[in-house]
């Protein structure tokens, strides 16, 4: 069943001090002679608790090693105050973020999408391509519901078809609790809007 949600029901988990995770790795060395920077794209299970349960690499930076440390780091450091169901109870939750590994704050790099949407047409003053974050409830088996937008000043439009297009084709993986059993969970996906309309 499709939901879109204006006020926020779902509560993501938040990082507490995200770069102290990463402060002090030797990442350089494993970066020296093969390039000058690493992009990794990691997924976390986050218990009620608000600790990593997990972590797995989602998009690799070519670089085995440094994928691993990257993981090691969160599992080590990360803590979080926990998501919460509409009712206020503390939920699983799946935390998604890219790791980029670099020197100084000038390197550009393409946010990663879930979802690639085709319209006609965008709504007034939009301009393709635009990026709509969601955060969405999977139950153990899977099923996807009580959609809404991550971003209270997302558009409309555009984060009702974001939530609809998530709900009916997004493989949504289920979280799994500390026995490995499938557990409900809140999570979150990026929708991409793209035209070949004039701007």
């Amino acid at each position: 069943m499709f939901m879109f949600l204006a006020a926020a029901l779902l509560t993501p988990p938040e990082p507490i001090n995200p770069v102290a995770w990463f402060s002090d790795a030797n990442w350089q060395q494993l970066l020296a002679g093969k390039t000058d920077h690493g992009l990794v794209r990691i997924r976390v299970t986050v218990s009620p608790a608000g600790e990593a349960q997990d972590c797995f690499v989602e998009a690799t930076s070519g670089l085995p090693k440094l994928d691993s440390l990257t993981c090691e780091l969160v599992m080590k450091r990360a803590r979080f105050k926990p998501a919460k169901w509409n009712d206020d109870k503390p939920a699983f939750a799946i935390y998604r973020r890219n790791v980029l590994w670099a020197d100084g704050d000038s390197f550009d790099y393409s946010r990663p999408i879930d979802v690639e949407v085709s319209v006609d047409r965008l709504p007034r003053h939009v301009h393709s391509p635009v990026a709509v974050g969601v955060r969405f409830a999977v139950s153990a088996d899977g099923t996807r519901s009580s959609c809404e937008a991550a971003d209270k000043d997302a558009n409309p439009s555009l984060a009702s078809i974001a939530c609809q297009q998530v709900l009916a084709s997004y493989p949504a993986i289920p979280a799994r609790d500390a026995n490995r059993n499938p557990v409900s969970s809140i999570q979150n996906a990026v929708v991409s809007f793209v035209t070949d309309q004039p701007k």
